[in-house]
């Protein structure tokens, strides 16, 4: 399957960021904790034009980035990152 990665990205994009009456916002679709280093949390988002064959992202967020998510502003992310490690007992 040939496509150009970056049409699909700017095509994805408009999809998957926004401007809210906070500025602007991005869809995730999990904020986690995982076992990579030690223990992080991490914030997965919506929305990348690469169509790797050896992605972990599932078939309905990487195909159905309109579908999957919501939108969020940094600062809401930022602050459940920190709530998230803080309850996780987590540094990083």
């Amino acid at each position: 399957m040939l496509y150009d990665p970056v049409q699909r990205h700017l095509a994805i994009e408009k999809l998957v960021t926004r401007t809210g009456s906070n500025g602007q916002e991005k869809k995730y679709y999990r904020i986690r904790p995982a076992k990579w280093y030690g223990g992080i949390v991490t914030a997965d988002c919506v929305g990348c034009g690469l169509l790797c064959k050896f992605c972990w992202v599932s078939d309905a967020v990487m195909f159905h980035p309109a579908d999957v998510g919501r939108f969020y502003t940094p600062k809401k992310i930022v602050d459940d990152l920190i709530a998230l490690a803080s309850k996780c007992g987590l540094d990083l």
